[in-house]
């Protein structure tokens, strides 16, 4: 009796260590930030990944008015593959340096989309260079064409925004380097 509770106990922990290594990974859900800066303004992407049936969304963004100051809120392309949409780029508070309750949603009957893809994006002016920004998200949702909470993880923003100055001679300088190099190659 023994011996067979043994092989058991061998037998279950090997088809659970086969069952961790067959089945694939799960995606978190989440909405994320990715940041681009050109002269005295900042792009943020905000991104979707690993949703299924999004059918509609919101959130809030925190930033530091002092470095950056929102300017526009636009809405991304993903949901609208899915349809009519209707895009609210909430309030700005550029004292507090809230902007809040941005939201997104599909129109009528129907699934969501899913996929990976830029929900909104929002240009600040830059305030401050040679110092890190952070944005964080608060009043995340999103919801499933059932109108069902669909659990997502929110991750925030810490870039360092260089002054505008430095990318253009950064610029310049790359440009030498590489005319220096093949003037250097031909002789």
């Amino acid at each position: 009796m023994k011996a067979v509770r043994t092989s058991m106990k061998g037998a279950v922990t090997a088809i659970g260590l086969w069952l961790m290594v067959a089945m694939p990974a799960w995606a978190v859900p989440t909405f994320s930030l990715t940041a681009s800066q050109t002269g005295d303004v900042l792009e943020v992407d905000v991104w979707s990944t690993a949703l299924a049936d999004l059918y509609a969304w919101q959130f809030s963004l925190n930033f530091d008015p002092a470095v950056l100051q929102a300017t526009s809120v636009s809405e991304g392309p993903l949901l609208a593959t899915g349809g009519a949409t209707f895009f609210d780029p909430g309030t700005t508070d550029k004292v507090g340096g809230l902007l809040s309750f941005v939201f997104d949603t599909l129109l009528g009957p129907g699934s969501g989309v899913t996929g990976d893809g830029v929900l909104a994006v929002i240009l600040f002016d830059v305030q401050q260079s040679h110092v890190f920004a952070t944005l964080s998200f608060s009043d995340v949702l999103a919801l499933d064409s059932g109108l069902n909470e669909l659990p997502v993880q929110a991750q925030g923003l810490r870039t360092e925004l260089p002054e505008p100055g430095m990318l253009a001679l950064l610029g310049i300088g790359l440009v030498a380097l590489t005319l220096g190099v093949r003037r250097q190659r031909r002789t």
